[in-house]
C-alpha cells in the first residue's frame, strides 16, 4: 500500500540513523514516558515510535505486544508528516488514511492521537502516541502534554546517543606508557577530565572554560577544592573519588552554582583509569548537565498534580450533583403517594381515570428520574477509580435489573433461562446497569412477544444473548467477537447500548448485535468465565 512521504525523507532517515537508537533494548526512562502519555490522555496504550525507511520500529510501549509494524500500516506514518501538530483520529473506522489498517479492521484500534518527535533541524523521527479501541476526544491540555512528552522522548534520544558517543570518544588514553585515560570529550556542552591521584585536574576539556570561566591551561593542575570549592568537594566530590580510586564506577547527583552558567543539575561520573600493569592512576570524571530534563520532569509533576486535582474536583462535583438533583427528586417520589392517599380521602367518588392515571405517571416518573440519577453517578464515578468485581450468581444480575424495569415493562414477560448456580465475576451494580440498557433495548424495539434471556459457558467465556427468539442457534465466542469488531453495528449509536457495551469492555468482554435490521433485535454480551 502507498504511503505519503516528508520533503525532507532522505535527511530526516540520515539524522534518525545517526542517533543509533534502532533496534536498541528497552529502557525504563522511555517506559515512563509512554505510562504518563497513557496516565494523562486516560488511555490503555502508548508507544513511543521511530519510522525508518519501510518499517515503524517500537522504542517503549504500554498496553500492546508490537514491536515493529511495516510503514504503509503505521499511523505514525501520517504523524511525521506535519511538524507542527499532534494528529488526532477520534475515529479510525470512519477515516479512509486508516480504516484499512489491520488493527483497525481488527477492532484493536479506533482512536489515535500522535505527538511527532521533532530535531532541532526540523526532523521528525516519530511519534508518541497513545491509542483506544474505542472513539474518543482529547482536551486541549491533554494534547499539549502529548506534545511536551515528545520533547521529553527526544531528549532521552538524543542523551542516549551522547551517551554511547561518550563511550567510544570518552576515555582513550596512554600516557608515560601506561593505560591512562588521555582523551577526553572536546565537543558539546558536557564537561570531561582525568584527575589524578592527588586529586587534581589533568586533562580537561574545553566545556569547563564555558562552565567555570577560568582557561584550560588554568584549570590544569588545579586541584580540586581550588576550583570547586571547599563544601562541594568534601560533602560530594571527594568521597565519590575516593569509591573511584578503589574500582568502583560511581554516579553522584548535584545542584551547583557554575559562573559561566547559574544554577544547574549535574550528574557526574567517576570511573577508575588504570596503567597497563592493572593499578588506578585516577579517575575519569564526567558531567552530565540535566537540568533541562529536572525541569520537564518537574512540569510533568506539576501537570499530573494538577490533572489529578481536577479528578477530586469531578469526584465532588458528582457528589454535590448526586444529592442535589436527589432531593428534589426524593420529595416528588414521597409527596405523590402522599397525595394519592389525600385525593381519594377528599374525593367521594374516588380518583377518576385521568387523575389516576396522572398519578402514576408522576409516581414512574419519579422513579425513573432516581434510577436515571443512579446511574449517572455510577457511571461518573467509575471513570475515577478501579473496576471492582466480585463473584456473584448471574441469575441474581438479572433478576435484579429486571425487577427494577417493572415500571417500563409494563407487565410485558421475560423468559430467563439461566442456571441458579452459574458464577461470574462482575462488579454487580455496573453489570446491571449494562442488562436493564440491553433489555429495554429490545422492550422498545418490539411490544408483542416475550423477551427471552438466556446464559450459557463455552470454551472459557460467559454469553447471555437476549432477543426474542428462545430457539435460536447458539454463536461462537469467535462469532461474537468478530460481529462486535464490524464497524456498522448501528444498535450502538443508542446511549444506553453504548453505555453497555463499555461496561462489558472493563470486564474484559465485548457485545455484539446479532440481529436481522428487518426483524427483531438480538443482543449477546461475552466476557471471560473466572467466576469458578
Amino acid at each position: 500500500m502507498p504511503y505519503p512521504l516528508p520533503a525532507n525523507e532522505a535527511d530526516r532517515l540520515a539524522e534518525l540513523r545517526s542517533l543509533q537508537v534502532l533496534d536498541t533494548l528497552p529502557q525504563e526512562a522511555f517506559s515512563h514516558v509512554t505510562a504518563l502519555a497513557a496516565d494523562i490522555c486516560g488511555a490503555p496504550m502508548a508507544l513511543i515510535t521511530l519510522v525508518d525507511e519501510h518499517r515503524q520500529w517500537v522504542k517503549a510501549r504500554l498496553g500492546m505486544d508490537v514491536t515493529e509494524t511495516p510503514r504503509d500500516q503505521a499511523f505514525c506514518t501520517h504523524t511525521i508528516l506535519d511538524n507542527d501538530r499532534v494528529l488526532v483520529v477520534p475515529d479510525a473506522t470512519r477515516d479512509a488514511r486508516f480504516a484499512d489498517l489491520d488493527l483497525v479492521r481488527s477492532g484493536e484500534v479506533q482512536f489515535y492521537a500522535g505527538a511527532p518527535i521533532v530535531t532541532p533541524q526540523g526532523h521528525a523521527l516519530g511519534a508518541v502516541c497513545v491509542l483506544d479501541s474505542q472513539h474518543r476526544e482529547l482536551e486541549p491540555h491533554q494534547l499539549r502534554m502529548l506534545g511536551h512528552l515528545a520533547a521529553l522522548a527526544l531528549s532521552l534520544l538524543q542523551n542516549e546517543s551522547q551517551r554511547r558517543d561518550e563511550a567510544h570518544r570518552m576515555v582513550q588514553r596512554v600516557q608515560q606508557s601506561e593505560r591512562i585515560v588521555r582523551h577526553v570529550l572536546q565537543h558539546g556542552r558536557e564537561m570531561a577530565a582525568f584527575i589524578d591521584r592527588e586529586h587534581r585536574y589533568r586533562l580537561v576539556n574545553p566545556a569547563f572554560e564555558l562552565y567555570w570561566v577560568e582557561r584550560r591551561p588554568e584549570i590544569i593542575g588545579m586541584s580540586l577544592p581550588d576550583l570547586v570549592g571547599e563544601t562541594l568537594y568534601r560533602q560530594h566530590l571527594r568521597p565519590a573519588i575516593h569509591r573511584a580510586m578503589a574500582g568502583e564506577e560511581v554516579q553522584i547527583d548535584i545542584e551547583h552554582t557554575y559562573p559561566g552558567l547559574g544554577l544547574r543539575h549535574m550528574e557526574i561520573r567517576y570511573g577508575p583509569a588504570h596503567d597497563d600493569e592493572g593499578r588506578v592512576e585516577g579517575v575519569v570524571e564526567r558531567h552530565r548537565d540535566v537540568t533541562e530534563l529536572r525541569r520537564q520532569a518537574r512540569e510533568l509533576a506539576r501537570t499530573i498534580d494538577a490533572l489529578q486535582g481536577k479528578q477530586r474536583m469531578q469526584r465532588k462535583f458528582l457528589q454535590a450533583i448526586s444529592h442535589d438533583l436527589r432531593e428534589p427528586v426524593n420529595a416528588i417520589n414521597h409527596a405523590a403517594p402522599l397525595l394519592q392517599d389525600s385525593l381519594r380521602s377528599a374525593l367521594p367518588g374516588g380518583l377518576d381515570d385521568t387523575q389516576a392515571r396522572c398519578l402514576a405517571f408522576m409516581q414512574q416518573g419519579g422513579r425513573r428520574l432516581a434510577r436515571l440519577l443512579d446511574d449517572l453517578r455510577l457511571v461518573g464515578e467509575q471513570d475515577l477509580r478501579d473496576l471492582q468485581p466480585r463473584s456473584c450468581p448471574l441469575g441474581g444480575c438479572v433478576a435484579r435489573a429486571l425487577e427494577v424495569l417493572k415500571d417500563d415493562l409494563g407487565g410485558r414477560p421475560v423468559e430467563v433461562a439461566i442456571n441458579p448456580y452459574l458464577m461470574v465475576e462482575v462488579e454487580p451494580p455496573l453489570f446491571e446497569l449494562a442488562l436493564r440498557a440491553v433489555v429495554l433495548n429490545i422492550h422498545r424495539a418490539t411490544r408483542d412477544l416475550p423477551i427471552v434471556i438466556r446464559a450459557r459457558q463455552v470454551d472459557g467465556w460467559v454469553q447471555i444473548d437476549a432477543g426474542l427468539d428462545a430457539s435460536a442457534e447458539p454463536l461462537t465466542p469467535a462469532r461474537v467477537s468478530l460481529l462486535a469488531d464490524q464497524p456498522d453495528q448501528p444498535a450502538f449509536e443508542e446511549l444506553g447500548l453504548s453505555t453497555a457495551r463499555h461496561i462489558l469492555r472493563l470486564h474484559h468482554g465485548t457485545m455484539a448485535d446479532a440481529g436481522d435490521p428487518l426483524q427483531a433485535p438480538r443482543l449477546l454480551l461475552q466476557w471471560p468465565d473466572q467466576g469458578g
